[in-house]
């Protein structure tokens, strides 16, 4: 098992494709089959991996993917802050793992102009997707579309929020027969 710093420990200069880069360089060291885990940011960027290495990535599990940081953002600043995020280039943050005075750069956002938006991924790919009906960060709606267009995916709609921090164990009733379905 592997699980990357998507920050690379700069936090500043974070971009989905800079993640992307790195998480589909280490799954191109791992031998196939994969199955992919992300949640929130990093279910964004598994499923970027799984739509770049379809030959490799036997399945994903997703947690509240943000698949759509541009409305995320917009919905959590609003347009001010998002124009004053624009022309000072950072955003400080609190960030749960790194602290308070830390700062996104404003490439994150810039960047998501380009990665927004579900990734095309082979139908018949098996998807475990989790969130949250209570998920105030990302829209559960953007899940449930998201299981419409992928008809290998199943849904499972938990009473929690963004962090999904109080069903880890029914995650883990769901999770491990999954993987040992599509790794054997």
């Amino acid at each position: 098992m592997v699980c990357p710093d998507l920050n690379e420990d700069d936090l500043e200069g974070l971009t989905t494709t800079r993640a992307l880069r790195l998480a589909t360089g280490l799954a191109l060291e791992m031998d196939p089959p994969l199955l992919v885990f992300g949640s929130s940011f990093g279910g964004r960027v598994a499923a970027r991996v799984a739509e770049a290495l379809p030959d490799r990535v036997a399945g994903l599990v997703l947690m509240a993917p943000a698949f759509f940081l541009q409305k995320v953002w917009s919905q959590a600043l609003g347009a001010e802050d998002l124009e004053r995020w624009r022309q000072r280039g950072a955003l400080p943050v609190d960030h749960p793992a790194l602290g308070a005075n830390v700062s996104l750069g404003v490439g994150l956002l810039e960047d998501s102009a380009s990665t927004d938006g579900f990734p095309a991924l082979p139908h018949a790919l098996p998807v475990l997707l989790f969130h949250g009906k209570s998920d105030e960060v990302v829209s559960p709606e953007d899940s449930r579309r998201f299981a419409r267009a992928h008809p290998g995916t199943r849904l499972i709609a938990l009473d929690s929020d963004h962090s999904l921090g109080d069903c880890h164990e029914q995650m883990w009733e769901e999770i491990l027969p999954f993987v040992k379905q599509h790794l054997g």
